[in-house]
């Protein structure tokens, strides 16, 4: 097949082959009657089984002012059962090599486990014990303070990760407001204000059958777990009249218990946020997290925006395609013109996060010398726009749709990665046949296709955060308005203590007539 590229003569190009995939997995699919949806995946290759709970409703329910509540509450999850105490869960779960975890993300609130299945009495006892922590976890009010002083110093840890500041920092610009903009690890206004009794109704709320997904891989026989399953998670009782239903089946509208309700955006068709749909139409907003760091060597710093395009969107293959030859790996665009040809960075990427009803940021995302700031930031921004206004050479994009299409079968290679793709489907309400298509959707975009795609990125108006000092905000006057909040204010309430750059330019003549009166009290 002869094609004709942006420039150059013509070029050979093989057809894209049709690897073959990875065998995909026998999956039993049910749900209880009190609504717990159920995925079995019997694996005997190895002596291993995979067990997670996962509900459609994680940090995203946090009530205002009490953000990091559910990650707390997942902290918490295994400190302690109606039955066994905090060390003697421990002690199960080192006799059996097992694991039992939990976690919180902005859509789910996630219970994980595993264990090796060569003893004939550990699969029973672990699976007992996986059922105490989902269920009936003691939230002992010994280890309640110990915990929450732990998240907090850990929030702290995060001034010594700009990475972690400048990606929370681009959601509370691009999300102000919004659930995706909120922090979900919490504040250091927020956490101290957590109470025990705050977990135990999170708990109650939010971990019940009728928006959650039971899901277990590995060996085990089908037909006697589903029995087990039946009868340990089949309680008609559990949660009953908390899930308010909502137009997305399996979501919940509110989770409420009494007078206590937890509204869930997720459940509605579109939770975007108003915040993205305004910096979409505005000019550039800057943000500069200050460390305020007398011996900064690096400044980490994201250009992004919401991502419009979602997993089930038909533009997604070609979007996909377009935002890998932009950013997606070494060979990127970005990492070649930064790294590679200008030696600014150690990688620069295109980062870019979706979703099924709606996406989230997508963003440069990288790290350089303060001095190289501008420098790095204008030549991605011509990036974007060369990206945005000129075709893309068929050369390059089959380079680049080949990659994609041969590693899909390294998402299936252990029974975790089986697991949570058809489990990430599922909590979605995706059919799994999402993935049967997925190689097929890919080889089917044309290179005029992708640079349609492409349009939807709007370089100029996207938002600016930049980790580093504070002396870097006039520098970056010229992309738009400048916000300056410090690393210490913005981990205690997000950018409600930010400050215009005009505002801290004025701050020295402050500064002189406060210290004239100190001068005055002296004399």
């Amino acid at each position: 097949m002869l094609v004709m590229g942006t420039s150059g003569p013509k070029t050979e190009i093989p057809p894209l082959p049709a690897p073959a995939g990875p065998s995909m997995p026998t999956v039993e699919r049910f749900q209880l009657p009190n609504g717990l949806s159920v995925l079995l995946m019997p694996n005997h290759t190895n002596p291993y089984v995979e067990a997670r709970f996962v509900t459609r409703a994680g940090t995203s329910v946090d009530p205002t002012g009490k953000e990091g509540l559910a990650q707390l509450t997942a902290a918490m999850l295994t400190n302690g059962t109606s039955r066994h105490d905090e060390n003697q869960v421990a002690d199960l779960i080192e006799s059996m090599g097992a694991s039992v975890t939990a976690n919180a993300s902005l859509d789910s609130f996630e219970i994980a486990g595993s264990v090796v299945t060569l003893e004939p009495d550990d699969l029973m006892v672990f699976l007992d014990l996986f059922t105490e922590v989902v269920r009936r976890p003691s939230f002992p009010k010994e280890s309640f303070e110990r915990t929450k002083k732990l998240r907090i110093s850990a929030l702290r840890g995060m001034a010594n990760n700009p990475a972690a500041l400048a990606d929370a920092g681009l959601r509370a610009l691009l999300y102000a407001g919004g659930a995706r903009g909120r922090p979900s690890t919490g504040s250091l206004d927020s956490l101290p204000t957590l109470t025990h009794e705050d977990l135990s109704k999170f708990h109650e709320r939010v971990v019940i059958p009728q928006h959650s997904v039971l899901a277990f891989a590995g060996d085990f026989d089908a037909a006697a777990m589903r029995v087990w399953i039946e009868d340990t998670f089949g309680d008609a009782s559990w949660g009953r009249e908390v899930c308010q239903p909502s137009n997305r089946p399996g979501f919940c509208a509110q989770l409420c218990r009494g007078n206590l309700c937890y509204a869930n955006p997720l459940a509605s068709s579109s939770y975007e946020d108003p915040a993205a749909v305004r910096a979409a139409f505005q000019g550039m907003e800057v943000l500069v997290i200050d460390r305020g760091d007398p011996n900064l060597s690096q400044a980490h710093w994201r250009l992004g925006q919401d991502n419009p395009v979602t997993l089930l969107d038909p533009q997604w293959p070609a979007f996909r395609l377009g935002t890998q030859i932009l950013g997606g790996d070494f060979t990127a665009r970005l990492n070649t013109l930064l790294r590679v040809r200008e030696g600014l960075t150690y990688g620069a990427h295109f980062v870019v996060d979706f979703g099924v009803n709606d996406s989230g940021p997508m963003a440069v995302s990288t790290e350089v010398a303060p001095r190289d700031v501008r420098r790095a930031i204008d030549l991605s921004l011509r990036e974007v726009d060369r990206i945005v206004r000129e075709p893309i050479n068929p050369g390059e994009l089959e380079s680049f749709r080949r990659k994609i299409i041969n590693a899909f079968p390294f998402k299936f290679e252990t029974i975790t990665d089986t697991l949570e793709q058809y489990l990430y489907l599922e909590v979605a309400g995706v059919p799994a046949s999402w993935l049967d298509t997925y190689r097929k959707r890919l080889s089917s975009p044309t290179h005029m296709a992708v640079h349609e795609s492409m349009k939807t990125l709007t370089p100029h108006k996207m938002s600016l955060v930049v980790v580093g000092n504070q002396e870097l905000a006039s520098g970056l006057a010229p992309y738009g308005r400048v916000r300056i909040v410090s690393v210490e204010s913005f981990l205690r309430s997000g950018l409600t203590y930010a400050v215009s750059a005009k505002t801290k330019s004025a701050s020295p003549k402050g500064k002189r007539k406060k210290n004239r009166k100190r001068r005055r009290r002296r004399r």
